[in-house]
Order: structure tokens, then sequence, then C-alpha cells
């Protein structure tokens, strides 16, 4: 692993926490745990791995549906919020403050997922450790579910409209993107107005 700091160890934090936090509704996140649930095709109790969890949105409902869980993201204020959602629901989820590419354990999980376009944080290095930290995680031959966009939809949506207001609350961001086609990699600058 680098030991340069990445955008990402200081972006989840102030109004970006607030966007990231407030950009899912419960429609979307009830959605989203059918097709996991169905995709991953576990028996209740099996143990899954969310990586990265963020504010723990996925990891709480599927707790909900009688999964063993674990959540994991480098973000303590976002494991701390899914913490205080756990505990106000009820529900017992495992949280793990730390970076997704030094996972702890081997052939532990029935099944793990990475959501919400959270693949790519890193450079190729860093991304093929994320891999290979997940597939060790993971007991011989279990599912990992990987959300990521196509480029075959991004960029279509990305040349039509280069500037995107979000609006969120009482808060409006603004991304500001662009397709790096050398890298494959999707660039974004993020503004916050509060």
């Amino acid at each position: 692993m680098s030991d340069q700091p990445g955008w990402w160890q200081e972006f989840f934090s102030g109004p970006a926490l607030d966007f990231v936090l407030g950009s899912r509704d419960e429609e979307t996140t009830h959605a989203e745990a059918n097709f996991i649930q169905e995709a991953l095709g576990l028996p209740m109790q099996a143990k899954i791995l969310d990586v990265p969890c963020g504010g723990g949105r996925l990891a709480l409902e599927l707790a909900s549906r009688g999964y063993q869980v674990t959540g994991v993201d480098f973000s303590l204020p976002l494991i701390e919020h899914a913490r205080a959602k756990a505990v106000a629901q009820g529900l017992s989820v495992d949280w793990e403050q730390r970076d997704m590419r030094d996972l702890p354990w081997v052939g532990e999980f029935d099944g793990a997922l990475c959501f919400w376009s959270s693949f790519g944080y890193f450079d190729e290095e860093g991304n093929a450790g994320f891999l290979r930290a997940v597939s060790a995680a993971l007991k011989p031959g279990a599912p990992f579910l990987l959300d990521t966009p196509l480029i075959e939809t991004r960029l279509p949506e990305m040349e039509a409209e280069e500037r995107v207001w979000w609006p969120v609350g009482d808060l409006l961001a603004l991304e500001e993107r662009r397709f790096d086609h050398v890298h494959s990699r999707v660039e974004s600058q993020w503004t916050f107005v509060c």
C-alpha cells in the first residue's frame, strides 16, 4: 500500500458526509438489498462482508433480514454513524474502521459486496490489493458482488452533462466530471453549497 494519502481519506467529512448519508432513500436501499439477497443466494444467518460500507445502509438492511453482517469502511465518521443507527434499530452488525485493502480475515465470509461505485478509489496496484483482500476473506467459491457502472452507460451521460447539481436535503452538491479515456476512469470535482 502506498503511504501517500488518498482523496478518500479526507473526503467523507463535513458537507460530503452529509451528502453521502442523505443520497439514498429507503426505497432505493430496499431495492438494492432485494437484488443483493437474490444475487448472493445465501441462506439466513450467512456471514456477509460489506466493504466499504459507508454509513451502513445496506449492512443494516441485510442484518434486519437475518444475515450476520460485517461492515468495513475507512471513514470513522461513517462507521460511527452506522454504529449509532444499528443501536437505534436494535441490530447487531460488526463494524470495522480500516483500509479496505487490509482485511484481516481468511475464509471467513459466505459472500461479500462492494456497492455504490466504491471500486476504483486506488491506483491499479491498490485496486488489485482490494480484490485480493476480499478474495482471501471469502470462503472458497463464495460470491462477491461488485457494483460499478459500465462505461457504455456512464460515458453518454457524462458527455451530455459535464456538470450536475445534486440536491440532498438543505445541501446542494455540484459534480464536475470528465472521463479519462487513457486510464478508463471518471474524474470528479465536488463543490458543496450549504
